[in-house]
């Protein structure tokens, strides 16, 4: 919005900014090695993965709608992305959605919540960006 010229943001909320704008607005300067974290696709245990392609169909939960959309064309599969704010990997007790998209660091609330990552989208770190 023009109030700074630097900022440290994660490659997964400047992703997801950066897919809904007409321009670039920023440049990355560097990948900072710290708050590192994946965006995964995660099933059930009791889900039949046999590759990407078992996702076509499926309906997939995420704050991140965006990059999850992004990465369902790039490889082809038809799925419906549901957006939630929070609290995703309660999406398929819920019976929200089949499956979700969420940020893993140790996957400890995957397993918590009887979730497995199945796919990764997209590897994150904290960046520094200049406007």
């Amino acid at each position: 919005d023009g109030a700074c010229e630097f900022g440290i943001v994660g490659q997964n909320v400047l992703e997801e900014f950066a897919l809904g704008e007409d321009e670039q607005r920023y440049e990355v300067l560097a990948e900072l090695g710290f708050g590192r974290c994946s965006l995964k696709i995660a099933a059930p245990e009791s889900f039949d993965y046999q590759g990407p392609q078992s996702l076509a169909g499926a309906r997939i939960a995420t704050s991140y709608p965006r990059i999850t959309a992004a990465y369902l064309a790039a490889n082809g599969i038809s799925a419906s992305v549901v957006k939630m704010n929070g609290a995703v990997e309660l999406a398929p007790q819920l019976q929200i959605a089949t499956l979700i998209c969420d940020l893993v660091s140790t996957g400890a609330t995957l397993e918590a919540n009887g979730l497995r990552p199945i796919e990764t989208v997209l590897d994150s770190e904290a960046v520094l960006i200049r406007t």
